[in-house]
């Protein structure tokens, strides 16, 4: 949990290959309390580890867009 929280990001790899892998970066309201997630989901074989680490800045800076239309501003 504490990666999570630095990160804003995690993998639900599951240890098993034929599982959905899937990183909900947080969305927040203007409170600053997490009100949904954005995911991305994929089985291992069409999705590989290097090309879901790539993602992550791409569904981060997602989030992070709809968090600012619910008027979340980050400290």
């Amino acid at each position: 949990m504490r990666d999570y929280t630095r990160d804003d990001a995690t993998f639900d790899l599951r240890g098993e290959l034929t599982r959905d892998p899937a990183w909900p970066p947080p969305i927040r309201d203007s409170s600053g309390s997490i009100v949904a997630g954005v995911s991305l989901s994929a089985t291992r074989p069409y999705m590989p580890k290097d090309r879901m680490h790539a993602l992550v800045p791409v569904m981060k800076a997602a989030s992070k867009e709809i968090s600012v239309k619910l008027e979340y501003q980050q400290e």
